[in-house]
């Protein structure tokens, strides 16, 4: 039987676990990178992550538990464990639709043709258009060794409509949007992801963050210049997509590199462990699933981000079903090239 998670009320069930679209898995917290703005700290110091076999077995319970699914994979760099990551690549995509993210500073030929032999989603993570500000996000060198990565994939013959940019910004370094997209046209990218500074690990660091308050200044920028300013400057070539949508966080199931499972990523696991439904190290994706914990964590989260109209039984009940309805397709296709901006996973 598939839990679903209920309230008192008088309302529909809030969420089935069917529901989730996305389950994001953290290979490894090893990177050969270490970027200021990464939330979860990762580096070449950084976590192994769970066995390959565990990985692997848990491709099959996403798809016994919730079905085919988007099975996104990502880390650290899930390419740091070449050999790993190809297994379970090989194996997840019976079922589901594959999805790695990347810097794609490790994507080598030999490494562009294996990735494309598997006909997956490949988002090559790129923070600026220029080597001045991807190498200030992600260190010195790391552009020019992505730039390579993005060619070698092409050369493989990866399917550009499999391929996308993500492109994370802190709010003063707008600018750089456009170097972004003219490296998208360069390459023949159709896709690219815009996203704000996530203030949780390394990036706390980095980016000044109240975190006791609801205002972050940066992230409220970064949407004011999409709102009012993007399609003036770039809207003749792309069109613009709002994925910012709080309903959206709940169709992702994010699963970290020690097991552990959420709903909504947390800026700080160690603050925000009651949320966290459970772990893939030593129970089954199942079990974790089941109706008593998706329904606590998934009513906490919700009331915590929905600030205000859940005072009201009337308005809560109104936002379930928005909430309830979702989207059928991450991207809509309106024309020759796509931008969605402020991305999750």
């Amino acid at each position: 039987m598939i839990p679903t998670v209920t309230d008192t009320t008088g309302c529909e069930p809030l969420i089935v676990s069917n529901r989730f679209k996305v389950v994001y898995v953290l290979m490894t917290n090893k990177c050969n990178l270490e970027c200021k703005h990464c939330y979860v700290s990762s580096g070449p110091r950084g976590e192994y992550g769970l066995s390959v076999e565990r990985m692997m077995r848990l491709s099959d319970e996403v798809y016994e538990t919730i079905g085919s699914a988007v099975f996104g994979l990502g880390g650290g760099e899930a390419l740091v464990r070449l050999e790993d990551t190809l297994r379970v690549i090989e194996h997840a995509r019976r079922h589901h639709e594959v999805k790695l993210v990347t810097n794609g500073t490790l994507i080598t030929p030999a490494v562009a043709r294996q990735l494309t032999r598997n006909k997956i989603h490949i988002k090559i993570s790129l923070d600026g258009g220029t080597a001045e500000l991807h190498d200030f996000m992600r260190g010195r060198g790391a552009f020019a060794r992505t730039m390579r990565g993005i060619q070698n994939l092409l050369d493989a013959g990866q399917d550009l409509e499999r391929l996308g940019l993500g492109a994370t910004l802190p709010s003063c370094h707008i600018e750089g949007i456009g170097d972004v997209l003219a490296v998208a046209d360069r390459f023949g990218v159709m896709r690219v992801r815009f996203g704000a500074i996530f203030k949780g690990g390394r990036a706390v660091l980095n980016w000044p963050h109240i975190p006791t308050t609801d205002t972050d200044h940066d992230n409220n920028d970064f949407k004011a210049y999409f709102k009012h300013n993007f399609e003036k400057e770039f809207g003749d070539k792309w069109c613009l997509i709002d994925a910012d949508h709080v309903m959206r966080m709940y169709n992702t199931l994010n699963i970290y590199y020690d097991g552990e499972v959420y709903v909504v990523t947390p800026a700080d696991r160690d603050q925000e462990k009651s949320n966290c439904l459970g772990s893939v190290a030593n129970e089954s994706l199942g079990t974790i699933l089941q109706e008593e914990r998706v329904s606590r964590v998934m009513m906490r989260q919700f009331l915590r981000h929905s600030r205000g109209p859940e005072k009201s039984a009337r308005n809560f009940c109104a936002i379930k079903k928005e909430l309830l309805r979702g989207d059928d397709e991450e991207f809509a296709l309106t024309g020759t090239k796509i931008l969605v901006d402020l991305a999750g996973d």
